[in-house]
C-alpha cells in the first residue's frame, strides 16, 4: 500500500483530502466498501448516520446539515457522487487521523496558509522524493558506507598495532630476561674466582707462616742444643 500525505488549509478540508487519498489508492472502491473502510465509531456525532451518503438523498448538504452545500461532494470512479461528513470535533479528529495512519494515510495539521488546489487539499505520496532529495539520500548511504569502512580498518589496524607492540614487548622481555641471565652467570664466575683467590692467598699465608714458625723452631732447637753442648 502506498504511503500518502494529506495536506490541507483547515481541518474540513484535510477530512476530505483523506477520503480521496483513500480512492488513491482504492480507485474502484464503492459508498458501501468506503463505510467499510471508515466505521461510524470514529465519529460520535453521527447518532446513527454513516460518514459517507449519497448525494441524491442528501441533496447536496453534508449529513450533519450544518456546512454549505457541496462542500464534502466526492465522485466515485463509477460517477456516483457522495457526500462526506466534514464537521469532526477535537476528540473524534485525532481518532480519524491515526486510523488513516493505518490506511497508509498521514494527515498533516492544518496550515491556512499553504498554496493548494481549488479544493483545499493536496496529496503526496510520500515515495516520490524528488531525483535531489533521492540523490542526497543515496549519498548519505554513502557516505556512511565509507565511514563504517574506515572505523572498520582503524579498528583492525589498531588490533595489528597492539599485537605488533605485545611481540616486542614479548621480544625485549626475552632479551632482558637472557641479559640478567648472563649478567648473573657472569658474577657468579667473577664471585668464585674471587672466592678462589682469597683462598689461595690465605693458603699462601698458611704455608709462609708454617715455614716461620719452623724456621724459628730450628732455630730454638739449635741454641738449646749448642748450649748443652758447652755445658
Amino acid at each position: 500500500m502506498a504511503k500518502l500525505k494529506v495536506y490541507g488549509r483547515v481541518r474540513d478540508r484535510v477530512v476530505l483530502g483523506i477520503a480521496n487519498a483513500y480512492l488513491t489508492t482504492h480507485p474502484s472502491a464503492t459508498l458501501d466498501e468506503l463505510n467499510e473502510a471508515f466505521p461510524n465509531e470514529l465519529n460520535a456525532t453521527l447518532k446513527g448516520g454513516k460518514i459517507f451518503r449519497d448525494a441524491e438523498e442528501t441533496n447536496g448538504m453534508v449529513s450533519n446539515g450544518n456546512e454549505m452545500p457541496g462542500l464534502g461532494t466526492i465522485t466515485l470512479a463509477n460517477g456516483k457522487r457522495i457526500e462526506m461528513v466534514v464537521q469532526w470535533t477535537d476528540e473524534d479528529y485525532p481518532k480519524l487521523k491515526a486510523w488513516a495512519g493505518k490506511l497508509g494515510i498521514e494527515a498533516e495539521e492544518p496550515r491556512p496558509d499553504m498554496e493548494t488546489p481549488e479544493e483545499g487539499f493536496k496529496i503526496e505520496r510520500m515515495e516520490s522524493l524528488s531525483t535531489e532529495t533521492r540523490r542526497r539520500s543515496e549519498m548519505t548511504s554513502n557516505q556512511k558506507h565509507v565511514l563504517h569502512l574506515l572505523l572498520t580498518l582503524m579498528l583492525l589496524f589498531t588490533i595489528l598495532l597492539f599485537s605488533k607492540g605485545n611481540a616486542n614487548d614479548a621480544y625485549e622481555i626475552a632479551q632482558y630476561r637472557k641479559q640478567k641471565t648472563t649478567e648473573q652467570s657472569v658474577d657468579l664466575h667473577r664471585l668464585a674466582a674471587e672466592q678462589r683467590r682469597i683462598e689461595r692467598e690465605n693458603y699462601e699465608r698458611y704455608q709462609d707462616e708454617q715455614v716461620r714458625l719452623a724456621e724459628e723452631m730450628a732455630k730454638d732447637t739449635k741454641k738449646a742444643f749448642d748450649a748443652l753442648i758447652k755445658q
